[in-house]
């Protein structure tokens, strides 16, 4: 099979987490977002947790076998959450996020949104944490929030009309994209 002759879907993101409460609480409470699925692996000790934005007459209880048959053939873009056991037992424990030194990559997940400005005001009202805030900086129409893992989350308002307009890539000091 040869993907380059065909769209490609792209199913999601997996992230590692340390506390799955407050993780998932995070990205529903301030992204719409629904848990539609948790894989329970105690074996192995680790769960993962499949949040996406899902219209509510797709909806489906996370953990059913309605859950995991929709991870599977569902055609949304999903975050996985992945939270291992072990990291629980050390409160200076951290996941590097890709956007530090000596392990940079990663970089971020992204959203839209339709007020950029008044939408950074209203999450940093309710505590979530910025790197950089719309006016801060060279690139003005822009954001990047922090998840509770320290994860980069960038807002760009929508364009208008639903099309791409003037999207485009700048890099970093260090030469990374932004």
């Amino acid at each position: 099979m040869n993907l380059l002759n065909q769209i490609p879907f792209w199913k999601g993101t997996r992230l590692r987490i340390k506390n799955p409460e407050v993780s998932v609480s995070f990205y529903e409470k301030f992204f719409a977002m629904k848990n539609v699925h948790v894989l329970k692996d105690p074996e192995n000790k680790k769960d993962v947790y499949y949040l996406g934005n899902i219209p509510e007459s797709e909806q489906v209880e996370a953990g059913s076998e309605e859950g995991n048959q929709f991870i599977k053939s569902a055609n949304y873009t999903l975050i996985e959450l992945l939270h291992d056991y072990s990291v629980e037992r050390s409160d200076d424990f951290f996941y590097n996020n890709g956007n530090v030194e000596p392990h940079r990559g990663f970089g971020h997940i992204a959203f839209f949104c339709q007020d950029l400005e008044n939408n950074c005001i209203e999450l940093e009202e309710q505590g979530v944490k910025f790197k950089k805030r719309p006016h801060e900086g060279r690139m003005k129409n822009l954001a990047f929030a922090l998840d509770p893992d320290g994860y980069y989350i960038k807002f760009k308002k929508r364009p208008h009309e639903g099309r791409m307009k003037n999207l485009a890539f700048a890099l970093d000091p260090d030469g990374y994209y932004i």
